[in-house]
C-alpha cells in the first residue's frame, strides 16, 4: 500500500517536482515503522477499538509536536546553569527536554478520551495511547529525517524503526496501562504514578544517547556502538516491565466494542476526539464478579456485555448491574 502511494504520488507530482518525490519517500520511511508498529497491536485488539477514535489519538501525537517545540526554546534557556558538563547536560536534556514533557503530552492525548463511554474495553486504552506513540514518533521522525543530509536519510530512519519507534510505543503502552486500571480496576493513578514508568524508560533510552554526543573523550563511532546497545538493553528492560506492569489486567472482562456501539451500548467517537479538554474523572466502569463457567473473579463491564478473558463464556451487563462500583 505504501509503494502504491509512492507511485501515485509520483505520477502526480513527478514531473513537477523530483523534490516532491524526495519528500514523499522521506515521509513513508519516517511514517511506516509507526504505522506498522500500531498495526501490530490494532490487530491484536481490533475487537476493542474504535478505528476512527486511533486515527484520531495518532493524529493527536502527531499534533503535540509543535507545543513541545515551543517549550523547548523557553526550557533550554532556564536551564542553561545546569549544564555544568557531559553528565549534567545530558541529564537535564534527556528528563527535563525530553522524557518529562513528551510524555506529558502523550498522557494528554489519552486521558482527555478516557472516561468517553466508547472507550468500553481496556485493550482499547492500551491500544489508543499506543497510537498516541506512535504518532509522535511517525512526526519525531520526520522532524530528524529534514535535519540530516541526504546520504545519511536511510541510515538515521532504520536505527530510529528500530530503536526510538518501539521505546515511544512502549513508553505509550505504559501510560495505557495504568490509565486502564484507573478506569477498570479502580486503581488510584495520580499523574506522577502513571508518568513514572514511561518517564523513566524514556530518561534511560535518551541519556546514553546525549551522553554520546556530549562526551568527547569518547571516540564517537565506538561510544556510538555502545549507546545503542545500552539503548536496546533499556527497550528491552521497558517490554519487560509493561509486560509485567499488564498482568493486573488479565482479568477484566473483553467487551466486543463494535457490537457494543451496533448495540447502542456506548456512543461513538465525535469532534470531542480532538479537543484537548477531556471529562471529569468518573467512576470505575468494571464490577467485580465470578464467572459461571470456570469460577474465575473477573471484572464485568457495568453496561456492556462481556466474555470472560479466561474461558470466553459470556457475561452479560444484567448480571453485575446492581454491584457497587470498585
Amino acid at each position: 500500500g505504501l509503494v502504491v502511494a509512492a507511485g501515485a504520488v509520483w505520477i502526480v507530482y513527478g514531473p513537477l517536482s523530483a523534490r516532491t518525490l524526495w519528500l514523499t519517500v522521506l515521509g513513508l520511511l519516517a511514517f511506516a515503522p509507526a504505522v506498522l508498529f500500531a498495526g501490530i497491536f490494532y490487530e491484536r485488539f481490533r475487537f476493542s477499538v474504535i478505528t476512527k477514535q486511533a486515527v484520531f489519538s495518532f493524529c493527536g501525537g502527531i499534533l503535540v509536536i509543535p507545543p513541545i517545540l515551543l517549550l523547548a526554546e523557553p526550557l533550554f534557556h532556564l536551564t542553561m546553569d545546569l549544564r555544568r558538563n557531559a553528565f549534567t547536560a545530558a541529564f537535564v536534556d534527556a528528563f527535563v527536554m525530553s522524557a518529562s514533557i513528551e510524555e506529558f503530552f502523550k498522557y494528554i492525548v489519552v486521558r482527555k478520551i478516557l472516561f468517553q463511554s466508547h472507550v468500553a474495553d481496556c485493550g482499547g486504552v492500551l491500544l489508543y495511547s499506543l497510537a498516541a506513540g506512535a504518532g509522535f514518533a511517525a512526526a519525531e521522525n520526520v522532524k530528524y529525517a529534514m535535519n540530516v543530509a541526504p546520504e545519511v536519510v536511510l541510515k538515521q530512519t532504520s536505527l530510529r524503526a528500530v530503536l526510538p519507534v518501539p521505546m515511544h510505543c512502549c513508553a505509550g503502552l505504559m501510560v495505557g496501562i495504568q490509565m486502564a486500571k484507573r478506569k477498570f480496576l479502580g486503581a488510584d493513578m495520580s499523574l506522577g504514578t502513571t508518568l513514572s514508568g514511561p518517564v523513566l524508560l524514556h530518561f534511560s533510552f535518551n541519556f546514553v544517547q546525549f551522553f554520546a554526543i556530549y562526551s568527547s573523550p569518547w571516540d564517537p563511532r565506538r561510544y556510538e556502538i555502545v549507546a545503542w546497545c545500552l539503548s536496546l538493553a533499556c527497550l528491552l528492560a521497558g517490554m519487560v516491565v509493561a509486560r509485567i506492569m499488564w498482568l493486573p489486567l488479565n482479568d477484566v472482562c473483553v467487551v466486543d466494542v463494535r457490537a457494543a456501539l451496533r448495540d447502542g451500548c456506548i456512543d461513538a467517537p465525535g469532534s470531542q476526539c480532538l479537543a484537548w479538554v477531556g471529562p471529569a474523572d468518573a467512576p470505575c466502569v468494571a464490577t467485580p464478579a465470578v464467572c459461571s463457567r470456570c469460577s474465575s473473579n473477573v471484572f464485568a463491564h457495568a453496561r456492556c456485555p462481556s466474555v470472560c478473558p479466561h474461558c470466553g463464556e459470556g457475561v452479560p451487563s444484567s448480571a453485575v448491574a446492581g454491584a457497587p462500583a470498585v
